[in-house]
């Protein structure tokens, strides 16, 4: 996975029991401090916000170190790709599993909202698990394998202050542009954004607001669906223009 500003986002997959595979998440997150850390899980962990599965698009917008996909409570393929969009360029997705090679043959509790009655999870033959078994098992960059006993391994997490937060892409640059013009040009313009998840886009507007404020507008006003979503643009606004976050609304 390509991160921002060529940085690379990093994918673990710890898999085995449930209960272990979260315990050995959670000590190899205990090695960090100070991340901006998310679970989407049906089980409370003993540190870290939590999602349960259904609302795992509510991450979006957010800009997270880490975010911790339990695919022991059901493995939705929308709910992990949106979610996974917010992590940061340096960061890391976990995901934790069963083992794979049985994965295919366990009930997914996620498969659900896809059957008719009357099948049951148990029903589905597990096609899509075993191909994302096979896939995970050539594909990723590194693999936790809990045992009893073994050493504690920490994250493959770049740190914040080593990663330019600060420099925008060709890509961002240019939205950034365009947003001064639309504010600045003719009024009742709207402009139309759109990019793939993990692009940069509440940073570049981030960054927009925050030129707008420093010209001389008085006030902007943001709209999202959660106030979560905006984190991020808020966090880039006040970056570049200390004050910026009570200008924003």
């Amino acid at each position: 996975m390509s991160g921002q500003r060529g940085l690379v986002r990093e994918l673990v997959v710890i898999s085995g029991a449930a209960t272990t595979c979260r315990r050995v998440a959670e000590q190899s997150l205990s090695l960090h401090s100070g991340v901006r850390l998310l679970w989407i899980s049906d089980h409370r962990p003993a540190t870290g916000e939590v999602y349960p599965p259904a609302k795992a698009r509510q991450v979006l917008g957010r800009e997270l170190d880490v975010l911790v996909f339990d695919g022991h409570a059901g493995l939705d393929p929308d709910a992990l790709g949106a979610s996974s969009g917010a992590v940061r360029g340096g960061g890391v997705i976990v995901l934790l599993t069963p083992l794979l090679d049985a994965w295919p043959d366990m009930a997914d509790p996620a498969i659900t909202r896809f059957l008719s009655f009357p099948h049951t999870p148990a029903d589905a033959d597990g096609r899509f698990l075993r191909r994302l078994g096979r896939l995970l098992r050539d594909a990723y960059w590194m693999r936790l394998r809990p045992a009893v006993g073994s050493a504690v391994q920490p994250l493959p997490l770049q740190p914040v202050e080593e990663v330019p937060r600060l420099a925008l892409t060709a890509d961002q640059q240019q939205m950034v542009i365009s947003v001064m013009r639309v504010a600045t040009g003719h009024r009742r313009r709207p402009l139309v954004v759109e990019a793939d998840r993990g692009r940069g886009k509440s940073t570049a507007l981030g960054v927009a607001a925050a030129r707008l404020l420093d010209a001389g507008h008085q006030r902007i006003l943001v709209t999202a669906p959660r106030r979560s979503a905006v984190d991020a643009l808020f966090e880039q606004a006040e970056a570049r223009l200390p004050g910026a976050r009570e200008r924003l609304h």
